[in-house]
């Protein structure tokens, strides 16, 4: 007797059933790593965009009216900005910011953020806003009933939907 050997066809739909569920099995675990290891790089690129913008603004003068670095001339001298009224001064934009409290309520998305337009597809999805109050102490809640010796800024960078980034420093007019 002659014996062909060979698949039949229901051999042939059964193993690609089940070559369809195993790469769709595999697709799904290689696509479902996708999206978390791309994360630390969206926390990198936020964390990098506050800490340039935290830069800019402690290079700033503690308040309007000491924009002096003279030795003498801290707020005790001469009243500083109410806590009611941080932000910047009218006709003022981010160009001639000059001192901490004009980047209270500041807030730049996408490609603003940057002067290289090259970049600007890279930081789109970002938003970084600024929170600039008085302190008394370091870490706690913002006063807006005086005025002390300290400011403390927040920067949150929103990075999509990759969750945020909080930078925090406390400016002193010391």
């Amino acid at each position: 007797m002659n014996s062909q050997r060979g698949f039949t066809l229901i051999e042939l739909i059964i193993g690609i059933v089940l070559l369809g569920i195993a790469v769709a099995g595999l697709a799904s675990l290689v696509f479902s790593q996708a999206r978390p290891s791309i994360t630390p790089l969206y926390q990198l690129r936020a964390s990098e965009l506050a800490t340039a913008l935290m830069d800019e603004i402690l290079a700033m003068s503690f308040d309007e009216n000491n924009l002096t670095l003279a030795a003498n001339s801290r707020c005790g001298s001469s009243p500083c900005t109410a806590p009611n009224d941080l932000g910047f001064e009218v006709g003022e934009s981010r160009q001639n910011y000059d001192d901490v409290d004009d980047f209270n309520d500041f807030s730049i998305n996408g490609a603003l953020l940057v002067d290289e337009p090259s970049l600007s597809e890279i930081y789109r999805n970002f938003t970084l806003t600024v929170e600039v109050c008085y302190v008394t102490e370091p870490w706690n809640n913002c006063r807006t009933d005086i005025v002390t010796m300290y400011k403390r800024i927040t920067i949150t960078v929103n990075a999509a939907d990759q969750g945020n980034v909080v930078v925090t420093s406390i400016r002193s007019n010391l």
